[in-house]
């Protein structure tokens, strides 16, 4: 689970301000409801899935940094600020998952990225 989400929404919410570096960096987001919602399909399907390996999550939970950052902006009003050049990310990841091998067997993400940052933006 990527904790980027949780770090640039705190930062929008209590600092007013997001500073990110790699914006085209990507990643993937899954709300933890639909992690455990994962692994409970799992288990009923256990005969059909047994010995195989599936991602859980949803194509549309790949996002940029940017994206996420620009959400963010709009549901908490902060300032954005790109900078490679005083503040360079440490975690070097950037990836896109494929959950179709999952997906193609029936499970479904239900929480958005979007409502997943609401809520805990609620919280």
């Amino acid at each position: 689970m990527d904790l980027l989400p949780n770090d640039l929404l705190y930062q929008g919410w209590k600092n007013h301000c997001i500073v990110i570096a790699q914006r085209h960096f990507k990643r993937t987001f899954c709300h933890c409801s639909d992690l455990m919602d994962g692994v409970l399909f799992g288990i009923k399907n256990f005969e059909i899935m047994k010995n195989e390996l599936f991602n859980v999550g949803t194509d549309r939970g790949n996002w940029s940094k940017e994206e996420l950052a620009l959400f963010i902006q709009k549901i908490t009003g902060c300032s954005l600020y790109y900078d490679d050049s005083i503040y360079f990310d440490t975690d070097h990841r950037s990836y896109l998952v494929n959950y179709s091998k999952l997906n193609t067997l029936g499970f479904e993400t239900k929480i958005s990225i979007e409502n997943g940052l609401k809520e805990l933006l609620k919280a």
